[in-house]
C-alpha cells in the first residue's frame, strides 16, 4: 500500500500539472486575443485603402484554385499520419479508412482548444488500430514531424539579412536539430519518421505557394523581392499557431505573424491576401472533410463481400 507521503506527492504533482495546463491555456488565449487585436488594428489603419479594393477575376480564380489545392494537400497530411502508424494488420481498405478519419478530423480543429482533431482521430482510429499507446505516440510524433518540417522549410526559405533575421534563422535551425534528436529516440522506424517529415515539408512548400499566388492576385508590389521568404514566414507562423494552446487552427496567431514578419508599406494588399488565405484554408478543409460522403469500401472490398 502507498504511504501517506506518496499519496501527498501524487496529489501535489496532479495539482501542479493542472495548474500548468490551466496557465498554458490562459497564456494561449491571451496571445490569440492580442494577435486578433493586432490584425484588427492593422485593418482599421488600412481601411481607407481596403474599402477601395475590389476582387478581380484572377483573385477569385486563385481563391478557388487555392482551396482545391489545399484540399488535395490534406492527402499529404493523412499519408504522413499513416506513415507514423507502422506494423498495422493489413485489412482490406484499412489505409483508405484511416485517410477518411483524418479528413473528418480536419474540420474539428476549428473547435476552441486546438486539440479536438487529435482527440477525434484517436477515438475513431482506435476502432481500427486497437492500440491506445500507438495512437498516442503517433499523435506526438506527428506534432514533432510538423514542427521539424515547418522549421526546416522556414529556415531554408528564409534568407538572413538583418540581425534579427539571422537570430530567427539560428533559433529555427537549432530547434529543428533538437526536435530531430529527441524524436529519433521514440520513433518506431527512422525511415517512417523521415517519410512523414518529407511529406510535411512538401505540404508547407505547397501552401506557401498558395499564399504567393494570392499575393500575386492582389498585386502585392514587394512580391518579387520576398516570394521565397513568404514560404518561410508561412511555415513559421503555421507552427506557432499549431503550438499555441487554445488557438483553433492557429486563428489570429498565423495572420498576425505573417503581417508582422512580412511588414511592408503595402499592408492593405498584404492584409487582403492573408485574410484570403484563411478563407482558402477553411474552404480546403471543408472540401477535404467532404470525403466523408464517398464510399469507404473500394471496388476490391465490394467484390470480396459478394
Amino acid at each position: 500500500m502507498e504511504n501517506q507521503s506518496d499519496i501527498l506527492r501524487r496529489a501535489k504533482l496532479l495539482f501542479a500539472h493542472r495548474y500548468v495546463k490551466t496557465l498554458a491555456r490562459a497564456a494561449g488565449l491571451v496571445l490569440v486575443l492580442l494577435s486578433i487585436g493586432y490584425v484588427v488594428f492593422e485593418t482599421v489603419e488600412q481601411w481607407n485603402n481596403l474599402k477601395q479594393w475590389r476582387p478581380t477575376g484572377l483573385f477569385l480564380l486563385c481563391v478557388a484554385a487555392g482551396a482545391l489545392l489545399y484540399a488535395l494537400c490534406g492527402f499529404l497530411l493523412a499519408a504522413a499520419w499513416r506513415n507514423l502508424l507502422p506494423n498495422l494488420d493489413k485489412e482490406p481498405g484499412q489505409d483508405r479508412k484511416l485517410v477518411h478519419i483524418y479528413a473528418r478530423s480536419q474540420i474539428t480543429k476549428y473547435i476552441p482548444g486546438n486539440v479536438a482533431q487529435v482527440a477525434y482521430r484517436h477515438v475513431m482510429a482506435h476502432k481500427l488500430v486497437g492500440d491506445h499507446a500507438l495512437l498516442a505516440k503517433s499523435a506526438a510524433l506527428e506534432i514533432a514531424s510538423l514542427s521539424l518540417a515547418g522549421l526546416l522549410v522556414g529556415a531554408i526559405a528564409w534568407f538572413p539579412g538583418v540581425l534579427w533575421q539571422v537570430l530567427l534563422f539560428t533559433i529555427a535551425a537549432l530547434a529543428a536539430l533538437f526536435i530531430a534528436w529527441r524524436a529519433v529516440a521514440y520513433v518506431p522506424s527512422v525511415s517512417a519518421f523521415a517519410g512523414a517529415v518529407l511529406l510535411h515539408s512538401v505540404f508547407f512548400v505547397v501552401v506557401g505557394f498558395i499564399l504567393i499566388g494570392l499575393l500575386y492576385a492582389v498585386q502585392f508590389p514587394d512580391l518579387p523581392q520576398v516570394w521565397l521568404q513568404v514560404v518561410g514566414v508561412l511555415a513559421f507562423s503555421w507552427i506557432a499557431g499549431m503550438l499555441t494552446p487554445g488557438s483553433p487552427s492557429g486563428v489570429g496567431i498565423r495572420e498576425a505573424l505573417i503581417v508582422s514578419l512580412l511588414g511592408s508599406a503595402y499592408e492593405a494588399e498584404l492584409l487582403v491576401a492573408v485574410l484570403a488565405f484563411r478563407v482558402v484554408s477553411i474552404l480546403g478543409d471543408v472540401c477535404f472533410f467532404g470525403l466523408r460522403d464517398t464510399p469507404l469500401k473500394s471496388p476490391k472490398e465490394l467484390s470480396l463481400n459478394k
